[in-house]
C-alpha cells in the first residue's frame, strides 16, 4: 500500500520529467516574443466613443498598465484623432 501511495504521489513529477525531455514546442514558440508596450482600443460610451490608450509600466510586484481615455469627435476620421493623441503623448503633453 505504501509503495502504491508513493508511486501515486510522485506520478505527476515523473510525467513532467518525461514531458520535458521531449521537445514539443515549435521553433517560433521557443523564442520569447516581444510584449506590447502600448495598447489602443475604441470604446463605446453613452454619447459617443472613447479612445483608450494603455501603456505598460514595469513593476516589481507584477505588470501594471496606465490607462488614459480621450473623447473622440463624431465628424473627424479615427486615424487623424489617433495621430493627434499619439503626437501629444510623444511630446509629453
Amino acid at each position: 500500500m505504501r509503495e502504491w501511495l508513493v508511486r501515486w504521489l510522485t506520478k505527476p513529477m515523473r510525467e513532467k520529467e518525461a514531458y520535458n525531455s521531449v521537445a514539443l514546442t515549435a521553433p517560433e514558440e521557443a523564442v520569447d516574443k516581444p510584449r506590447p508596450k502600448v495598447r489602443i482600443a475604441v470604446t463605446e460610451a453613452l454619447n459617443g466613443k472613447l479612445l483608450e490608450v494603455m501603456t505598460y509600466q514595469r513593476n516589481n510586484h507584477g505588470p501594471d498598465w496606465k490607462i488614459e481615455y480621450y473623447i473622440l469627435e463624431e465628424g473627424k476620421p479615427l486615424a487623424e484623432q489617433m495621430a493627434v493623441v499619439m503626437t501629444m503623448r510623444g511630446m509629453g503633453v
